[in-house]
């Protein structure tokens, strides 16, 4: 059966209340919005409104095997989503479906947002998203929240990557031995980092690139799944790297967002977050591409190759750029 007409069966057979109607819910019309790094987006339009129907395309690994890691990644986004829309920074979260029995991945029904991709931000919109994650670092904690762990899961996260990367036969024939060697290198500069205490803000996780609108407004984040506890240099690193934001443009970002941000300490060691954010980048945009090559069950199929390997390039060459690699290094892949 063709997911549209799942789609609709599923959402006329909803009570219209969870969408604060009264008439039943009627589907005018059910739009591919395209596939994103975890989900499968639909804008649906129902009775005079319009939602985004987001199917999960995560797929099970050796910590959460089968549906369970995209039953958990569903579930979390819904209650993050929840729990923040009150603020106004987060849309409107109307329903999730986690039994895989009308469609068979979870999914969940939130408020579409009427705005464009920003390919580029301009100083317009760095200023707006200063401001916005200004406002998201000096609100008070929500309860429910988790913590992020950054540090402990960081560091393992990326370790055992890295290992793969440097040890693993399957893997050995896409480099050679002199990356792999400067890769361990790299991971114990990485590892010897240490972050000074710092208490936890909420932070999106990811507030750039695919997640950010041009609205009427001004600049909003969507995809609020990681959402959680944590150090808000994670986001504002993430903003740096993703948005290749440099000299004149990075210091108008940091400014701003200085200026309005209720606490003193969050632009301590952007740095060395940064340093963390690009080594785990490039190692999980490396690790995909070998997956993907190698026909992994857990590989990120609706991505391609060639997108893997711009991302492992790019997030190589911001390594080098913050000294975790020689300047003279080069990333080989063979395939």
């Amino acid at each position: 059966m063709d997911q549209r007409v799942r789609i609709k069966r599923v959402i006329e057979a909803l009570n219209p209340r969870i969408f604060d109607e009264e008439k039943p819910l009627k589907v005018r019309g059910i739009a591919h919005l395209g596939m994103g790094w975890m989900h499968d987006n639909f804008l649906v339009t129902v009775n005079d409104r319009r939602l985004i129907f987001r199917i999960s395309l995560l797929k099970g690994n050796k910590f959460a095997p089968g549906l369970k890691r995209a039953k958990e990644h569903i579930t979390s986004e819904y209650n993050n989503t929840r729990r923040l829309q009150e603020s106004g920074i987060a849309p409107k979260v109307y329903y999730k479906n986690i039994s895989c029995r009308e469609i068979d991945r979870p999914f969940l029904i939130i408020d579409y947002l009427e705005g464009k991709r920003i390919k580029r931000l301009s100083r317009k919109d760095i200023r707006r998203l200063a401001l916005l994650l200004a406002k998201l670092h000096s609100m008070d904690r929500i309860p429910g929240l988790r913590n992020s762990n950054f540090d402990e899961a960081f560091l393992d996260w990326n370790r055992q990557r890295v290992e793969r990367i440097a040890n693993e036969e399957e893997y050995a024939r896409f480099t050679n031995e002199g990356f792999k060697h400067e890769l361990k290198k790299a991971y114990s500069r990485a590892r010897g980092i240490r972050f000074n205490p710092i208490k936890p803000s909420i932070i999106h996780g990811d507030p750039a690139g695919e997640n950010l609108l041009r609205v009427k407004e001004g600049v909003r984040l969507i995809d609020w799944e990681g959402v959680a506890l944590g150090p808000p240099q994670r986001d504002i690193a993430t903003v740096i790297d993703k948005e290749d934001l440099r000299a004149g443009r990075l210091s108008f970002f940091l400014s701003v967002y200085a200026r309005n941000v209720k606490r003193s300490d969050a632009l301590l060691q952007i740095r060395e977050y940064l340093m963390q954010r690009c080594l785990q980048k490039l190692c999980l945009a490396l690790s995909d591409a070998f997956k993907l090559k190698l026909g992994k069950p857990d590989a990120i199929e609706h991505l391609s190759l060639e997108y893997h390997l711009k991302n492992a390039h790019y997030e190589f060459r911001r390594c080098k750029e913050l000294g975790l690699f020689p300047k003279t290094s080069i990333l080989l892949t063979k395939f």
